[in-house]
């Protein structure tokens, strides 16, 4: 490779770190309190800290409070201590979204005008500015994502021999990242499924030929199921290990035990493992639907109703002192750069034109992947819009991926006019993004639609 090129292929996803770091990590303790759902996980991730385990009842398993316990553990319980992990993670995945751009665009432009999208995107923004779980979830789902495109362009590679061929080290490392998922929020479990679905029908697919049937199904079914099977349930149980360690100081132990004298052997710390995701179950399917930022799957791509995290105002309504300028409020709203979701929804017919006419199997991958996180939603009644941050990555890939049908120079400049608008809608709706304060009217011109009111 020539210097220049060698140069270019390294600052480009510099360029890409810097830029998401930046929008991620700048004045992260600006809100100085606990926010929104800070309340639980925050405390939940101290709890692990000093702990071992959550003390409260938890609503979702442990790997991403981890993760913010992590930054609790390095830097302290305060907003940047228990923020930071959120923050380390949202800009990960922006890196790993154009590793995946590359794998599935093949042009570290294309790949880069993505992961930008994805860095100047308020979903990403503010999912990785807040101690919740849905920037570690995004992480993981993007890794799994460029480690599932990498086994596919090796395999779509090799020749098919008549000797058993192995997963590789891509594949297995993917189903870490997807145990990672599931072991931060249940909701990346249909893209585990889907991921098996794709990788076994591939194996077998590509076995048959020389093989026969029987025994390309019997070795496409070891290679995808040990590592994406396998090894996400390994992944998945040892995410545990704190709670079976500390079982006697967790709310299991005080629900099944209440006078606390109870013996804790492995029997019982297993049983309370039972115990407890089956009460995660329950919780999850009686969750009340009646909160003001709740709306239908459906909306979501057009971020009909986003989710009001912070609010400040002067004067206060009940007459506590100000912590904002007199006459100004001060909001963060969790809502997507409407450039990338509203073009990404107008580019969907060029995005299913590539599907037609090359074939892409790639392509058709992410967008089944990307289906597997959504889809699921739609039978589920109501959720709330940031449930769309792990989806941002594929909303960029796709809404890049669909301009290739353009034609001539347009396919190269679309990408790049559409972030170029985007940064401009960044600068635009900065203030409602990151709880600056604004006097009525600047308020009221930044919230675009009626329902984000």
């Amino acid at each position: 490779m020539p210097a220049r090129r060698r140069w270019v292929a390294v600052a480009i996803p510099l360029v890409i770190l810097a830029v998401a770091g930046l929008l991620r990590l700048v004045d992260l303790g600006h809100i100085d309190r606990i926010q929104f759902d800070e309340s639980y996980y925050a405390n939940d991730a101290h709890a692990l800290v000093e702990r071992g385990v959550e003390i409260e009842r938890p609503a979702h398993p442990p790997v991403g409070k981890w993760a913010l316990a992590a930054g609790i553990a390095v830097l302290g319980f305060d907003p940047v201590g228990w923020r930071i992990g959120s923050a380390v993670a949202g800009t990960a995945m922006v890196l790993a979204t154009y590793g995946a751009g590359l794998l599935l665009l093949r042009d570290r432009w294309l790949a880069a005008a993505a992961a930008l999208l994805v860095a100047v995107d308020g979903l990403a923004i503010t999912t990785s500015r807040i101690a919740m779980l849905d920037a570690v979830l995004a992480l993981f789902v993007s890794v799994a994502l460029l480690l599932l495109l990498r086994h596919h362009r090796l395999r779509a590679r090799a020749p098919v021999t008549g000797r058993f061929t192995p997963a590789g080290p891509e594949l297995w490392l993917a189903g870490v990242a997807l145990g990672l998922a599931v072991g931060t929020k249940w909701s990346a479990a249909p893209m585990l499924a889907a991921a098996v679905v794709l990788v076994g029908w591939t194996e077998v697919r590509r076995r048959r030929p020389t093989r026969g049937v029987g025994r390309a199904v019997l070795e496409g079914g070891i290679t995808t199921v040990l590592p994406l099977v396998v090894v996400p349930l390994a992944v998945y149980v040892a995410s545990y290990g704190g709670f079976l360690l500390n079982y006697t100081d967790s709310k299991v132990y005080e629900q099944r035990c209440p006078e606390l004298d109870c013996e804790a052997p492995v029997s019982e710390r297993v049983a309370g493992l039972v115990f407890h995701h089956r009460d995660l179950y329950r919780m999850h399917r009686e969750l009340e639907h009646t909160h003001p930022y709740r709306s239908s799957a459906p909306t979501w791509p057009i971020l009909q109703r986003p989710v009001l995290s912070y609010l400040e105002r002067c004067p206060t309504t009940d007459g506590t002192p100000c912590v904002v300028p007199e006459g100004t409020t001060a909001r963060v709203v969790m809502v997507g750069n409407p450039v990338l979701w509203w073009t990404m929804l107008a580019a969907l017919p060029l995005v299913a034109w590539q599907v037609v006419r090359r074939r892409d199997r790639a392509l058709i991958g992410v967008l089944a992947l990307a289906a597997s996180l959504y889809v699921p939603w739609l039978g589920l009644g109501r959720g709330y819009l940031f449930y769309l941050a792990p989806l941002v990555p594929f909303a960029a890939l796709a809404l890049v991926a669909g301009t290739r049908s353009l034609p001539g120079r347009a396919a190269k400049v679309a990408p790049w006019a559409v972030l170029a608008v985007a940064v401009a809608l960044l600068v635009f709706l900065f203030p409602i993004w990151y709880g600056m304060p604004l006097d009525a009217d600047a308020t009221d011109a930044r919230l675009l639609l009626d329902s984000w009111r």
